[in-house]
């Protein structure tokens, strides 16, 4: 028998088909253990692409997440701190913005004004004042509890009402309304007509304050510091709004307008 020298080629060929020939007789002896295998890699590629999908879906959650962290809530003032820098119709203009859910203007009490449920009460707590306009506490994310929130009729002079926070109301002892509650802001009365307490999206230090109806201020109290406006929009609309809110509150002067919007906790993320 005459022997041929294989070329490379050929080589090639025969070692394939001796490797595919011992794999297939080895997957031929062992069926159980080749169906596992076969399982395995199946499984391993579906749970590697579940992982994927799931992380991916995690991320995008977490993501909005911090979106929804971002406040949604702009405040503008003066920094002239000139007073009447704002007006109704500005207002009103700037409420019609897209994106805009609710506008007012607050202006606060110079210092912290002594409270008390009688006259014969002590006057050592003291709480911070604020004058707001009718739709103040939407803008500022407050929901009434008990009673009302102010109406038209109460910016008149001569109706000495105010909203308590939750926890102001808590420490004078109301924790219902009967129509007829009354409190002393420096031994001048007012009638309670609600309580006011805070969502989760809002300040919780203004369950600590007491608010009187704009532009009624209170003649007990004689200083007033720089009005400012509080303007709630929707999410995604924020930045959008503040970076046209100056132009709209004071068109004729926007530099003196400050805008100071929320940011999303980009440390904490």
């Amino acid at each position: 028998m005459t022997y041929a020298p294989q070329t490379p080629g050929a080589r090639h060929r025969l070692g394939t088909r001796l490797a595919v020939s011992t794999a297939l007789g080895y997957l031929a002896r062992h069926r159980t253990r080749t169906a596992a295998a076969v399982v395995a890699a199946a499984l391993g590629a579906g749970i590697l692409g579940a992982s994927t999908t799931l992380t991916n879906s995690a991320h995008a959650a977490v993501t909005q997440e911090f979106l929804n962290l971002k406040s949604s809530r702009l405040t503008a003032s003066s920094i002239s701190a000139r007073p009447g820098w704002i007006s109704d119709a500005q207002l009103a203009l700037t409420r019609e913005l897209p994106g805009v859910r609710e506008v007012c203007s607050m202006t606060s009490a110079s210092g912290l004004v002594p409270i008390r449920k009688s006259l014969l009460s002590s006057t050592d707590y003291q709480v911070p004042v604020h004058a707001v306009d009718i739709g103040c506490a939407v803008a500022m994310n407050l929901v009434t509890i008990h009673g009302r929130d102010f109406a038209a009729l109460d910016r008149s002079a001569s109706t000495p009402v105010v909203l308590l926070g939750s926890a102001v109301a808590d420490n004078l002892g109301l924790t219902t309304l009967t129509g007829n509650d009354r409190i002393y802001l420096d031994a001048a009365p007012y009638t309670v007509i609600g309580i006011l307490s805070p969502t989760v999206d809002a300040d919780a230090a203004r369950s600590l304050s007491v608010f009187l109806p704009a532009p009624n201020t209170s003649l007990s109290i004689t200083t007033w510091d720089n009005t400012e406006v509080i303007v709630d929009t929707e999410p995604a609309a924020t930045d959008a709004v503040a970076a046209v809110l100056a132009e709209s509150l004071q068109p004729a002067d926007p530099a003196d307008v400050y805008v100071l919007a929320g940011a999303i906790p980009t440390g904490l993320q």
